[in-house]
């Protein structure tokens, strides 16, 4: 059975407690987390998530960092992004901040500081893989043993066919080269698609143009 959320929008941190699963919600994307406590009076949080590491952000810099979040990385293994431990600013009437409970309770086998003892041995991980395991998947497995995601898939669907769109707008080196500067996940997510795609059709063009030459 695949795992499914009852989500209620949070307006004040002080109502999260240790332990719980917190989805900050952007426009196209979600980043999961893991509670650890609340700090400064509910000004800041102290999670656990898959996030860029300082590789990344020295690579491409820090603005560019922040507009590809983990959830929308493409990685294979490298040192793309990885399991941290950090304090971040979480403004929730800025955010929709919305706190996740199972449909069936008895899945959340793992509970408050159970559940962050598990989030906390995997912290360094480098192993992020954008359909199988991402943020979402993170904060499943510590909570209920089931390493399961499913916004990786739905949104390498929805990103293939936008960025077979961009390829088609900008040809294959215009979408590469904005890729390299950072563009929305929904377009990174299908970016191989969409170079095989706007590849066979720049491909075909030229071949038609040198036929009416011919």
């Amino acid at each position: 059975m695949v795992l499914k959320y009852k989500a209620t929008r949070i307006t004040s941190l002080g109502s999260l407690k240790p332990g719980d699963h917190i989805r900050v919600c952007r426009m196209v994307y979600n980043h999961h987390m893991m509670v650890i406590k609340v700090i400064n009076n509910g000004l800041l949080l102290r999670v656990i998530h898959y996030t860029e590491s300082e590789y990344r952000q020295a690579s491409v810099g820090a603005a560019t960092s922040a507009a590809l979040p983990s959830s929308f990385s493409l990685s294979n293994g490298t040192d793309i992004a990885k399991v941290k431990e950090e304090n971040i600013f979480v403004d929730p009437q800025e955010d929709r901040v919305e706190l996740l409970e199972y449909d069936d309770p008895e899945v959340a086998i793992h509970r408050g500081q159970n559940a962050i003892r598990r989030a906390r041995s995997r912290i360094g991980e480098n192993k992020f893989d954008f359909v199988l395991t991402n943020c979402e998947s993170l904060i499943n497995w510590a909570i209920t043993g089931r390493e399961e995601t499913g916004q990786g898939q739905v949104a390498i669907v929805a990103g293939a066919a936008a960025a077979a769109a961009a390829a088609a707008a900008v040809g294959v080196v215009g979408l590469v080269a904005v890729a390299t500067i950072g563009i929305p996940g929904l377009v990174l997510s299908g970016l191989t698609f969409a170079v095989g795609v706007g590849y066979n059709m720049k491909k075909k063009k030229d071949d038609d143009e040198n036929n009416k030459k011919n």
